[in-house]
């Protein structure tokens, strides 16, 4: 994408947009689907790896050309295409918040299934190139990352608070 400070900002920047447009869509999609215990740990990772992929799928398939893509679709009906924010393959036109419904599926499903590494997994199943899940992982890397160093901060200072009680 970008040299690493810029990369960040533009991540960050792309982030606080798709929170503020989908976040309480995706919060009650997230505990609607979910099937597990609400393991918050778990429920941040799955956030994470749909905002990396929405994030990454936005800057490579920008507005404009998602919404040629719907023009030819609208042409070619029969053809199965990438369509949404999230790129997701459709036989039919979906809206943006359908094919995040339809990536959170796929993500949550590697999370209830997989072994070890259901990030990578969901990743890859979304798109099994290599270079793609690269990039997608350096984004949710940058995502986590924060926001694990953000939890990490608030438990300390709630324990701080406790022994000063």
């Amino acid at each position: 994408l970008y040299p690493n400070e810029k990369k960040e900002a533009l991540i960050w920047k792309r982030y606080a947009l798709f929170e503020k447009r989908y976040g309480k869509y995706v919060n009650t999609e997230l505990l609607k689907k979910y099937e597990s215990e609400a393991n918050e740990n778990e429920l941040l990772k799955i956030t994470c790896v749909l905002y990396a992929i929405m994030i990454f799928e936005d800057y490579n398939r920008p507005k404009l050309i998602r919404a040629l893509e719907y023009v030819f679709k609208f042409f070619l009906p029969k053809k199965t295409m990438s369509l949404g924010i999230m790129q997701v393959r459709s036989p039919k036109i979906i809206s943006n918040k359908k094919s995040i419904s339809i990536a959170l599926s796929s993500i949550i499903s590697q999370f209830n299934t997989s072994n070890g590494a259901p990030e990578l997994k969901a990743i890859l199943q979304h798109n099994p190139d290599g270079e793609y899940l690269i990039e997608v992982y350096s984004i949710y890397y940058i995502l986590i990352s924060k926001f694990m160093e953000d939890c990490s901060a608030e438990e300390s200072n709630e324990d701080i608070e406790s022994h000063m009680i």
